[in-house]
C-alpha cells in the first residue's frame, strides 16, 4: 500500500472556495430588490444601493429543464424515446407490438442505417440526451413536426404548475427579479408569475427581442429556444448554434446581464453552446459579473464543462451543489422571509382579491353576477374556521423561518390532530436549531411531542416519527458536555427508541432499516467514546459492523450519506487504535486486519477530503483533512519500519500542513492556533 500523497488536488486552485450557501445567494438577492413605484403624495425615498424606485428588481433566473421535472414535464431524453417510437413507426420498421418500445425501435433504426451505432450504449440502451439534437437535426428537421411531437409529449400539463415556479412566482412580485430566461418550451415560468396576479411581458421567439429591456419596468418572460406556442422551435444543434449567433439574442443578453446585479441559473445542466457560447463571452466581457450556478449535481466535479469554465473565468462565480429545483426555491423563499407564495398560503384571500378587481361595463344584470361572486366570495372569508386560520398563518411563518411565531400560533391548537402536533414539534427542534444556546429549553419540548407522537400515532406513522423523536434526542445529547453523567444516558434512550421502532418495521421497508442501523451505529460509536475507559469493555466491530450493512442503500440514507461514511471511517480508526492498545505486538493475522481497516479509512477520508475541496468551506476541508491526518498515525503506530518518508507519519505532517493553511484562509486564529500546535507534535514525532 502506497502512501505517497494526501491528496491530488493543489489548494492553490482550489475551486471549493467559490461554494456558496442559499443564505449568501438571499443576501445578494436582498441587495438587487427594487422598491414600488412613489404613491402620489408619497415623501421620496432615499435611494440605497443600487435602488431604483418602480424597477422590477435587478436578479434574472436562468432556467433549464431540471426545474420542470416535479411538474411531469419531460427531459430530453423522454422527448427522445418518443421520437425512436414515432419515426421506427412512420419508417415501418417495427411491429405493432412493439411501437412503445423505445429501445427495440432505436435499434431498429439503427439496424436501417437510419441513426448511428454509437447512440446505443454497451448495455444496448440507447443514448437518449445524445439523441436529443440528432433527431431534430436529421429526421424531424420541420418546425410543424417538431412543434407537434413537442406538444404531444407535454400535452396539457404546460397549463400546471410546481412549486419551483410558484415560489419564483413571488420572487417576480416581491420584485428581486426582473426578467426570467428559460430554455423550456413549457408554460410553467409565466403561469408562476400569472398567479400573483402580474402579467410579464412574454418573448418567444427570435423576431420578439426587441420587446426585452435591460431594465424593464414589468416582469419578463425570455424563451430562450422558443415555446410551445412558437412558429419556430429551435431543436437541432445548428438551430441552437443560431441562437447564440443572433445578433439581437447577442445584444439583448449582454444588455440583461450588464445592468443586472445577479444571475442565478438553476435547472441548467449547460450542455448546449448556444447560450453557454453567450454566457462565457459575457463572463469574459463583465468579469466582476455576480453568476449562482445552482446545481442538481452533488459535486463541482459533476458539472458540465461549459458549467465548470463559466465558473472559473473572473470574479464573482459560485455555485451551490446538491440542490432539487423545488427544494431549493422553498428554502429560497424562506432565506429571504418571503413564505409560500401568497395564493397558496390563503388561497380564499386570493380569491378575494381576485374578486376585487373584476369590473364590469355598467350593464346592470353583470354588475349583479358580480355582485353575487363577490358576495359569496366574502362569505368564504368570513366563514373560515379558526384551527385553519391559525394552522395556515402557523405554516406560512414556518415558510417566512419565524419558527417562533410558528411555535405561539400552533400551542392552541397543537391537540387537534396528529399534522398540528407534529407540526408544532417541528417547529420547536427548528427553533433550538437555529440558536441551540439561546432557545436550550425548546428541544426537551420537542423531545415531549415527539414522545407523544411516538406513542399515540397510527402505527404506519411511528416509524416516521421515531426518526423525528431520534433526532431531537441526538439534538439534546449534542448540547451535553462530555463529562456529563447524562450524556450516556440520552445515548441509552436513543437506542431504546430505536429497538422500539425496530419492532414495528414491515419486513420488506429497507429503507427504514438502513436509517435506523445508522441511528444505532451512530449511538454506540459516540456512547463508546464518551464512556470511562474500564467500563468500555474489550473493543468491539458493532458500530463498523452497522454502517456498513446501512451504507449498503445509500440512496435510504439520503443527506446522510457522507455522515455515515465519516462515521464509519472514524469507528475503523478507533477500533484500530483500541486494539494496537490491547495488543502492543499484533501477530501477523489481526496486522493485516488492522492494516486494511485503516486502508478503508483512509480511502473514505481521501475521498471526502477531495469532495470537500471542491465543495465546501474552509472549515470542512480542515476537519476532513484533521480526520485523515488522524488516520495516518494510526496507522504509523503499525508501520515502523523504513525511512521517515516512506511511512504514513510523513502524510499526517502534510494533512495538517494544509489544515493550517485553511485555518488561515479562514483567519481562523483559534483554529490555526491548534492546528499548528498538533503539527509541531507530529514533526516531534519525525526528528
Amino acid at each position: 500500500m502506497h502512501w505517497d500523497s494526501v491528496g491530488s488536488s493543489s489548494d492553490d486552485n482550489r475551486p471549493g472556495l467559490r461554494a456558496r450557501t442559499i443564505k449568501q445567494l438571499a443576501r445578494d438577492l436582498m441587495l438587487a430588490r427594487d422598491d414600488p413605484p412613489l404613491d402620489n403624495g408619497e415623501a421620496a425615498r432615499r435611494l440605497d444601493v443600487g435602488e431604483m424606485t418602480g424597477r422590477r428588481g435587478r436578479a434574472i433566473f436562468l432556467l433549464g429543464a431540471g426545474c420542470s421535472v416535479s411538474a411531469k414535464i419531460p427531459l430530453a431524453a423522454n422527448v427522445s424515446q418518443r421520437c425512436v417510437c414515432v419515426l421506427a413507426r412512420r419508417y415501418n420498421l417495427t411491429p405493432v407490438d412493439a411501437h412503445d418500445d423505445p429501445n427495440a425501435a432505436l435499434q431498429a433504426l439503427v439496424n436501417a442505417e437510419m441513426v448511428p451505432e454509437r447512440f446505443v450504449l454497451p448495455s444496448r440502451r440507447g443514448d437518449w440526451s445524445g439523441l436529443y439534437t440528432y433527431l431534430f437535426a436529421e429526421h424531424l428537421k420541420s418546425p410543424n413536426q417538431q412543434r407537434e411531437i413537442i406538444s404531444r409529449v407535454i400535452g396539457d400539463r404546460e397549463f400546471e404548475i410546481n412549486w419551483a415556479h410558484a415560489c419564483l412566482g413571488t420572487l417576480v412580485q416581491r420584485r428581486y427579479v426582473h426578467t426570467v430566461l428559460t430554455t423550456n418550451f413549457d408554460q410553467l415560468a409565466l403561469q408562476g408569475i400569472i398567479r400573483t396576479g402580474i402579467t410579464p411581458v412574454v418573448s418567444d421567439g427570435l423576431e420578439s427581442l426587441t420587446r426585452i429591456s435591460p431594465s424593464p419596468a414589468r416582469p419578463q418572460v425570455v424563451h430562450l429556444h422558443g415555446s410551445m406556442h412558437t412558429y419556430d422551435l429551435r431543436n437541432s444543434p445548428a438551430a441552437l448554434t443560431e441562437t447564440g449567433d443572433d445578433r439581437n439574442f447577442q445584444t439583448m443578453m449582454m444588455g440583461l446581464l450588464k445592468q443586472a446585479t445577479v444571475l442565478v441559473v438553476v435547472g441548467y445542466a449547460g450542455g448546449e453552446e448556444g447560450v453557454m457560447n453567450l454566457l462565457q463571452y459575457a463572463a469574459q466581457t463583465i468579469p466582476r459579473m455576480v453568476v449562482y450556478w445552482v446545481a442538481y449535481e452533488k459535486s463541482y466535479c459533476d458539472l458540465s464543462p461549459g458549467a465548470r469554465t463559466l465558473l472559473e473565468t473572473g470574479e464573482n462565480k459560485f455555485f451551490i451543489p446538491d440542490q432539487d429545483a423545488d427544494g431549493f426555491f422553498q428554502a429560497l423563499t424562506r432565506e429571504l422571509g418571503e413564505g409560500q407564495p401568497g395564493w397558496v398560503a390563503d388561497p380564499i384571500l386570493a380569491l378575494a382579491e381576485q374578486a376585487e378587481r373584476l369590473r364590469g361595463n355598467g350593464d346592470l344584470e353583470i354588475a349583479d353576477l358580480i355582485g353575487e361572486y363577490q358576495k359569496r366570495v366574502s362569505h368564504a372569508v368570513d366563514t373560515r374556521q379558526n384551527v385553519d386560520g391559525s394552522l395556515v398563518a402557523a405554516r406560512q411563518q414556518r415558510a417566512k423561518g419565524n419558527f417562533k411565531a410558528a411555535i405561539d400560533l400552533l400551542l392552541p391548537i397543537k391537540d387537534s390532530e396528529t399534522t398540528t402536533r407534529m407540526l408544532y414539534a417541528q417547529s420547536l427542534q427548528d427553533a433550538f436549531d437555529e440558536n441551540p444556546d439561546e432557545n436550550a429549553g425548546l428541544i426537551d419540548q420537542a423531545i415531549t411531542e415527539f414522545e407523544h407522537l411516538h406513542r399515540f400515532a397510527p402505527p404506519q406513522q411511528r416509524v416516521r416519527h421515531a426518526e423525528s423523536l431520534i433526532e431531537a434526542l441526538f439534538d439534546r445529547v449534542d448540547t451535553l458536555a462530555d463529562s456529563d453523567p447524562k450524556f450516556v444516558a440520552g445515548v441509552d434512550e436513543i437506542l431504546k427508541v430505536i429497538a422500539s421502532a425496530r419492532k414495528r418495521l414491515v419486513r420488506n421497508d429497507r429503507t427504514a432499516k438502513a436509517l435506523l442501523l445508522f441511528y444505532e451505529a451512530r449511538a454506540l460509536q459516540e456512547k463508546r467514546s464518551f464512556t470511562d475507559e474500564p467500563d468500555r469493555g474489550p473493543p468491539t466491530r458493532e458500530a463498523i459492523e452497522k454502517y456498513q450493512q446501512a451504507l449498503k442503500i445509500p440512496e435510504a440514507l439520503g443527506d446522510k450519506v457522507a455522515e455515515a461514511r465519516d462515521g464509519l471511517a472514524q469507528a475503523l480508526v478507533t477500533y484500530t487504535d483500541e486494539m494496537l492498545t490491547a495488543n502492543p505486538v499484533p501477530s501477523d493475522g489481526l496486522r493485516r486486519r488492522m492494516r486494511h481497516d485503516i486502508g478503508e479509512a483512509v480511502q473514505i477520508h481521501r475521498d471526502l477530503v477531495e469532495h470537500a475541496w471542491h465543495n465546501q468551506p474552509n472549515s470542512d476541508l480542515a476537519g476532513m483533512l484533521e480526520n485523515l491526518a488522524s488516520d495516518f498515525e494510526i496507522l504509523a503506530k503499525l508501520k515502523k519500519k523504513g525511512p521517515f518518508k516512506e511511512t504514513p507519519l510523513l502524510e499526517a505532517v502534510r494533512a495538517m500542513e494544509r489544515v493550517v493553511a485553511a485555518y488561515q484562509a479562514e483567519r481562523d486564529s483559534d483554529g490555526i492556533s491548534e492546528a499548528q500546535a498538533r503539527l509541531e507534535d507530529l514533526r516531534q514525532k519525525m526528528r
